[in-house]
């Protein structure tokens, strides 16, 4: 228990800390909460979960930033979810966000590169946490390295025989109509739709 500041009525008020442990983890959270209470940086313990806050941060940034980076957020939240999004926000540690990257590499099949992006999407999730929103004392994203990216051998294109390979490979895939488009006219996606704002 820690005695903190109501800012309502600028009155102490008794705050309780569950602790799930030995009589040593409980000195060491208490040891923290008074670091923290003494920096001004405590932050009361709430229902609040990953999941619930995620969604809150995304709808808040909706409106500034570009369409694709909000897709990119959008995505990158919804592969963290079913792995963390349960965990109250203040309990989350940073050795959930490493199951996390393991599971979407290892048991998921995804990326080191995704894996990577669901890291930044967090970690920028969570300092604003810290900073903005004042529902974290920490960003627990900060503990952990980001996965490590595998490196990538581009295939490029040189040689007919090069061209046909590719179309042969694709033939029974549904983007195969798009490959032979992309391949027929060069076209790229311009910055006035990867910038625009909705």
């Amino acid at each position: 228990m820690v005695r903190v500041r109501d800012p309502q009525t600028g009155k102490s008020k008794p705050v309780w800390h569950t602790v799930h442990g030995e009589e040593e983890d409980a000195k060491k959270k208490l040891s923290e909460l008074l670091y923290h209470l003494d920096r001004g940086t405590y932050v009361a313990p709430s229902r609040l979960t990953v999941g619930q806050y995620l969604d809150k941060w995304l709808e808040d940034r909706r409106h500034e930033i570009a369409w694709n980076t909000y897709r990119g957020y959008k995505r990158n939240i919804e592969l963290a979810k079913p792995e963390i999004g349960d965990i109250r926000l203040d309990q989350l540690k940073p050795v959930d966000l490493r199951r996390l990257y393991r599971t979407l590499i290892k048991d998921l099949d995804y990326s080191s590169t995704t894996a990577r992006y669901v890291h930044r999407t967090l970690s920028k999730a969570f300092e604003d946490a810290v900073n903005v929103y004042e529902v974290l004392s920490r960003n627990p994203a900060r503990k952990v390295p980001a996965p490590e990216v595998d490196e990538f051998e581009p295939v490029v294109i040189r040689t007919s025989d090069d061209l046909y390979s590719l179309l042969s490979a694709a033939a029974s895939s549904i983007h195969f109509p798009l490959i032979v488009f992309l391949l027929a006219t060069g076209l790229r996606r311009g910055p006035s739709v990867a910038g625009r704002r909705f």
